[in-house]
């Protein structure tokens, strides 16, 4: 992986991190990375679900082929993401195809128990983000 090097936005500091890019030719000119706390509602990239105001989520802004774009993961989907290569592994993912790249991953290292665990997380991330989506009824 080629490692970058963006800001992330912690309270009134600003501190440099790694951010991994992997090597599948989607890296961005250049970009920034912060972990704002919401102030209205977004939708995630990844699941689709609501970030709901007051959540931590990860906002990434880059420059594909001279083309500004953001996008806007929740927690859950930044931690299985974050879960998916905690065994060493390097996944290399697009923005909006989380889900699928995860469980193709691990249906590809070959580990039933981790590749049985992937599909639990991801359902429990879409039912968990999908009830917060569905309007409620008084």
């Amino acid at each position: 992986a080629k490692p970058g090097v963006g800001e992330a936005a912690l309270g009134k500091q600003t501190v440099k991190e790694a951010v991994p890019m992997c090597d599948c030719g989607d890296t961005p000119e250049t970009y920034r990375l912060s972990r704002p706390r919401a102030k209205r509602e977004h939708k995630c990239c990844e699941c689709g679900g609501t970030i709901r105001a007051g959540e931590t989520y990860r906002a990434f802004w880059g420059v594909w082929d001279g083309e500004a774009k953001t996008y806007k993961t929740c927690a859950d989907c930044e931690d299985l993401h974050a879960w998916c290569e905690d065994d060493g592994g390097e996944l290399c993912t697009t923005f909006g195809n989380l889900h699928t790249d995860v469980l193709d991953y691990m249906h590809e290292c070959g580990d039933r128990d981790r590749e049985a665990e992937a599909k639990r997380r991801v359902r429990e991330i879409r039912a968990a983000r999908r009830a917060v989506c569905q309007p409620t009824t008084a």
